[in-house]
């Protein structure tokens, strides 16, 4: 095994080159390049950070993400609404 093995490592490569394709190929590489997708849009504003009242930070989110979470916001608000009395009930007097 050993044999095998130094035999495949002290093996002399060959002289011959490794055939190339002399078809030029810069023109499929131009046509094959994927289209840089557009960059979303971005809203940007002033938050106050969770915890503190001290100092505001810059939050940058897209704009498909503001739209999700104001939808979110909305079906949440719906089923608020639909349900009815959401409070507890008051408690019970002593007797009645």
């Amino acid at each position: 095994m050993l044999g095998v093995a130094l035999f495949l490592l002290f093996q002399t490569p060959s002289a011959d080159p490794p055939p190339t394709d002399p078809a030029p190929v810069a023109a499929e590489t131009v046509a094959a390049a994927p289209e840089t997708p557009a960059k979303p849009k971005m809203i940007c504003k002033k938050e106050t950070m969770t915890g503190t009242h001290a100092k505001k930070i810059i939050v940058c989110r897209t704009d498909e993400y503001v739209k999700q979470a104001n939808r979110q916001r909305d079906n949440f608000s719906l089923m608020l609404n639909g349900s009815g009395n959401i409070a507890p009930p008051p408690p019970r007097t002593p007797g009645g």
